[in-house]
């Protein structure tokens, strides 16, 4: 249980970094901010911000299972994550609908590459943990071995 509320929280908190420097990002480029600083559109901002990062932390705790090959795991944790995203990027407006297809791709692929860039981004960090424990692992075993 422990785990999933750690899992909630950074998975809000991710939501809300997230969303913050898009916000800023779009405000500091365009001129007119009026259509971005409603108070809809703030909260609706911030509710699917949380959603989405939950959407997209909670089930990594897929990965504890190591019975499932990782390229299952992956499918799993980001297939539940774009089911949930999608419709609320749509919702949210992050997904300009009204722009044409030729926009809605590139902000699709865009958004894809952004989420597996930070899946990429975990990927490592969890790698380099691993090995790290490893050596440590190991160079107590030599210092056991060599007393």
């Amino acid at each position: 249980m422990k785990k999933i509320i750690k899992k909630i929280g950074l998975g809000i908190m991710t939501g809300f970094t997230i969303m913050t420097i898009t916000m800023l990002i779009i405000l500091l480029a365009t001129k007119d901010v009026s259509e971005y600083l409603t108070k809809e559109n703030m909260i609706r901002n911030i509710w699917c911000s949380a959603v989405v990062g939950i959407a997209f932390f909670l089930p990594s705790i897929i990965y504890d299972n190591d019975s499932i090959p990782q390229s299952i795991q992956t499918t799993i944790h980001m297939g539940i994550g774009y089911v949930i995203f999608f419709p609320l990027a749509i919702y949210a407006k992050w997904i300009p609908t009204n722009e044409g297809n030729g926009v809605i791709i590139i902000t699709i692929i865009t958004m894809l590459l952004i989420s597996f860039g930070i899946w990429f981004g975990f990927y490592l960090f969890y790698k380099n943990e691993a090995k790290l424990i490893n050596k440590k692992i190991n160079d107590r075993k030599r210092k056991l071995a060599d007393w």
